[in-house]
């Protein structure tokens, strides 16, 4: 869908174009407020994406999360499908699918079905919808594993006045960024 382009390629390049402290001030505020969340607090299980490409940085947030004594599993993309395995720290990490970094097909498969789910965030709106990059990875996954708290977090302004959504298109239960909740 061709606005579901523009609005992806508008977004990009502005997260694109942040600077290296700017990335960095507003990741950690986006982890600062997903960490001090009572459905943070009470998860023994996350899931999580490993960030790439000026995303929130997710690296530090699971690092965190690791050190709390949280579970934690990563997603790995095999064919077209993505399934999550959990780690133990990040050096299991080694780039994979599109230069972002996957665990090993060896490490245990996380099969919950109610944990707490990080999903990533090209665009969304105030209707919760998500726009990812286009792949619809997270959409099968949770056609699978309906159950999880699912929260995607970007910057404030990937906000989009209106997403399109289809009919499969997951979204996201919470939207956090830089300035809070937005949803």
């Amino acid at each position: 869908m061709e606005i579901k382009k523009q609005i992806r390629r508008r977004i990009l390049k502005r997260r694109e174009s942040l600077s290296k402290d700017e990335w960095r001030r507003k990741s950690d505020k986006v982890i600062e407020e997903l960490i001090a969340q009572p459905i943070y607090k009470e998860s023994n299980t996350i899931y999580s994406y490993v960030s790439y490409r000026n995303e929130p940085d997710t690296w530090r947030f699971i690092i965190y999360s690791l050190k709390a004594g949280k579970k934690v599993a990563v997603p790995k993309v095999i064919g077209n499908e993505m399934k999550f395995y959990y780690i133990r720290g990040i050096e299991e990490l080694a780039e994979g699918y599109k230069g972002i970094f996957e665990p090993p097909e060896t490490n245990e498969e996380a099969t919950e079905d109610n944990a707490l789910l990080i999903m990533p965030l090209v665009a969304f709106d105030r209707e919760k919808h998500r726009l990812g990059y286009g792949g619809g990875f997270y959409d099968r996954y949770l056609q699978k594993y309906p159950n999880h708290f699912k929260i995607g977090i970007g910057f404030s302004f990937q906000e989009a006045e209106s997403v399109p959504a289809e009919k499969y298109d997951v979204s996201p239960d919470s939207i956090w960024t830089d300035k809070g909740e937005i949803i």
